[in-house]
């Protein structure tokens, strides 16, 4: 059959579909499409030639850009008469100038982003410096002021003295103002917090250690530690988390709730928590109101378990009643001196007079677990000082000094608080698992 009859057959019968052989392959409607659609041309990449200077322009980037007024132009503006009507509409009072004029302007052009690069590398040299300067300052815990105070005069001074004023001038562009370096640390802080929050995050799981304790101002502080897994160094990491300030009261429920806002504005879970880690005061391991139990309640597979440095503080709290009485004497004699200043210089004086290792005594605070130790300890150092010093001020307390049994009693002590004192030194510190914990405690146990 001829192309021409099956044409015809075609029209005359337009339901009959037409059986073509393969020597005839029927071209499909893509294929047609296709063929008539025309070819995207490639645009033209015109070249620089050195001749349009005369015009007042040079190139960057295969575009042309005027030396006057610095504007790049595309490329297909790359033509003479192109150019020459940009000079001739924005720069007519240059159009009559010589080629060297133009030159002259390219030079300077180039001078002029020489600058600005140099200018832009050093201002982010100065940037890095304000940073470093503000984070050494922030682990020195010294006031902000100090950068204007005495570190900038005294680098001004230093660059001034052995590299010349030049080197002075790159010096003083440092922003070290007060209100930067606040701005630097705070940035700092955020950047880290939020780095250890995503670390966090990635690490599925993590454990928490909490402590509520109050600071010299008498604020009620929470302090958060956790441990989680940092995938990218392959290793369990411990990092301080946060420090919440308690408002109120100093409750289980308080506390998980202020647990509470800090996870959420972190949009951390506290369902992914697993173990916890607390010390034995009521609001903490509480049956019903503590923390430990307000948190299983939202985690319920989170193991609870008691600080060990805090199981050797309540070991030494428990002795006998003579000996308790022994101690209260002690704190009593430190008192009665150091709440007064003139106590304090006068006994200071006395031990220079006498040649002694100490000018003054120790301080208890109920807090810090490695007080009674180092008091004790100093009292017994300073015993014929303080009985002197008391005979002086005619005080009942040195009846005590001079009894031989209360002295043993208090040497005693001494030397049992400085060997207590041991183990909660070397069971502080980070990196340090129940296992280590219990190794150091086992091993003085040994000692003794």
């Amino acid at each position: 059959m001829s192309k021409q009859k099956k044409l015809d057959f075609f029209l005359k019968n337009p339901n009959t579909s037409v059986i073509t052989t393969a020597e005839e392959p029927t071209p499909s409607t893509s294929d047609v499409t296709s063929s008539l659609e025309p070819k995207p041309k490639k645009p033209k990449i015109r070249k620089f030639d050195p001749s349009y200077l005369g015009f007042g322009f040079t190139y960057k980037d295969d575009c042309p850009q005027c030396v006057i007024c610095s504007e790049i132009l595309t490329n297909s503006s790359m033509a003479p008469a192109k150019l020459l009507r940009h000079l001739e509409t924005k720069h007519q009072q240059y159009k009559s100038k010589s080629i060297d004029f133009f030159k002259r302007k390219e030079s300077e052009l180039k001078a002029q982003k020489t600058l600005i690069r140099n200018t832009g590398a050093e201002n982010v040299l100065a940037l890095k410096a304000s940073f470093l300067i503000s984070l050494r300052i922030a682990k020195s815990k010294k006031n902000f002021t100090i950068e204007e105070d005495l570190i900038m005069p005294c680098m001004v001074d230093a660059n001034l003295t052995l590299f010349g004023d030049k080197s002075a001038k790159k010096i003083k562009t440092i922003p070290l103002s007060n209100d930067t370096v606040s701005n630097r640390i705070t940035m700092m802080s955020d950047d880290v917090h939020q780095q250890l929050i995503r670390k966090i995050k990635r690490s599925k799981l993590y454990a928490l250690q909490l402590d509520e304790s109050t600071d010299i101002t008498d604020k009620a502080l929470l302090l958060i530690y956790t441990r989680y897994v940092d995938w990218d160094e392959k290793e369990i990491k411990e990092k301080f988390l946060n420090c919440l300030e308690l408002k109120k009261h100093t409750t289980g429920a308080e506390i998980f709730s202020a647990l509470s806002d800090c996870f959420l504005s972190t949009d951390l879970k506290m369902s992914d928590c697993i173990s916890i880690c607390t010390d034995g005061a009521a609001n903490m391991t509480g049956r019903h109101p503590g923390l430990v139990a307000k948190m299983k309640q939202v985690a319920p597979n989170i193991q609870s378990t008691h600080c060990m440095i805090h199981r050797e503080m309540f070991a030494s709290k428990r002795m006998s009643a003579e000996f308790n009485q022994v101690l209260t004497t002690a704190v009593k004699t430190v008192n009665f001196i150091k709440s007064s200043s003139l106590n304090s210089r006068l006994l200071a004086m006395l031990c220079d007079e006498m040649g002694s290792a100490h000018r003054t005594l120790l301080l208890h605070a109920e807090v810090r677990w490695l007080s009674r130790g180092r008091i004790l300890k100093r009292l017994c150092e300073l015993r014929e000082e303080i009985i002197i010093f008391l005979s002086s001020k005619n005080c009942d307390l040195v009846q005590y000094f001079k009894d031989i049994d209360w002295n043993m009693k208090l040497c005693y002590l001494a030397d049992i608080f400085q060997l207590l004192n041991e183990p909660n030194l070397s069971l502080q510190g980070t990196q340090k698992t129940m296992f280590h914990s219990y190794s150091k405690i086992e091993g003085q146990k040994k000692k003794i």
